[in-house]
């Protein structure tokens, strides 16, 4: 059985003068931002960890939403990926090397707007591989996110503090690929609305054979996340912050 450590709880200063409800500010992101995160990667099975980086670069941000560079580094190994998201900061794609994109249909759901104290959603969608020049989509994963707000506060980044809010999700993928296998991940996340990404994140994943996946487990996954069995972590924080220029002309 894993369970989380409080860490949020732990790094979220409370404050009073939140407002009740959040909005997406008007310019989550401007071109040119970057976002540094440190990351490691734990593997319950084995015992081991891995420790890496994460870079958030905002590429291109319009009316429809934004498009980001992701760098990931770990063990000295690099890759890069582009995704696009939505105003609400949901995910709607990624970019794969060969020209099509790894869709999610209508979006992640992993916040809904406007979020306040008490806030809880629920949203369906499923993942796609869809490539240009017409023709069928091609079905991956369907999937349903669970979430809620659990404290609101500010957090400290770059020796200044950030207004954050504290949320918990449960997300069930079905493979679509590999019937009856189902993906299992409970996120913790300090959502930093203002930067418009998470200040703090954790996840504890595990993937559940068609003999496990069955409706009843599933069902005690949905109602009580966090005392279940995973078998990874992932958790990173964000360390350093660095804002286009752009942003005071």
């Amino acid at each position: 059985m894993r369970r989380f450590v409080p860490l949020l709880t732990l790094l979220l200063i409370p404050l009073a003068a939140v407002a009740e409800e959040k909005v997406v500010p008007e310019a989550a992101f401007v071109a040119g931002d970057r976002f540094h995160y440190e990351r490691a990667i734990t593997d319950l099975t084995k015992q081991t960890r891995r420790s890496g980086t994460v870079d958030w670069e905002a590429l291109e941000s319009t009316s429809e939403g934004h498009r980001i560079r992701i760098t990931e580094t770990v063990e000295g190994t690099t890759t890069d990926t582009i995704w696009r998201f939505n105003r609400d900061n949901n995910v709607l794609a990624q970019e794969l090397p060969n020209g099509c994109e790894s869709v999610n249909s209508p979006h992640s759901g992993r916040y809904k707007w406007p979020m306040a104290s008490d806030s809880i959603w629920s949203q369906d969608f499923n993942a796609v591989e869809r490539c240009a020049g017409g023709g069928e989509d091609k079905p991956v994963a369907a999937c349903e996110v669970q979430a809620r707000v659990v404290a609101q506060g500010t957090m400290q980044v770059n020796e200044k503090p950030w207004p954050a809010i504290a949320i918990e999700r449960i997300v069930l993928c079905r493979s679509l690929t590999n019937p009856g296998w189902v993906s299992v991940r409970f996120e913790k996340e300090a959502l930093c609305p203002t930067l418009g990404v998470r200040c703090v994140f954790e996840a504890d994943s595990v993937m559940l054979n068609p003999e496990a996946a069955t409706d009843d487990m599933l069902n005690v996954y949905r109602r009580n996340a966090e005392g279940q069995y995973y078998s990874s972590r992932t958790a990173y924080r964000l360390v350093d912050v660095q804002l286009s220029p752009a942003r005071s002309e």
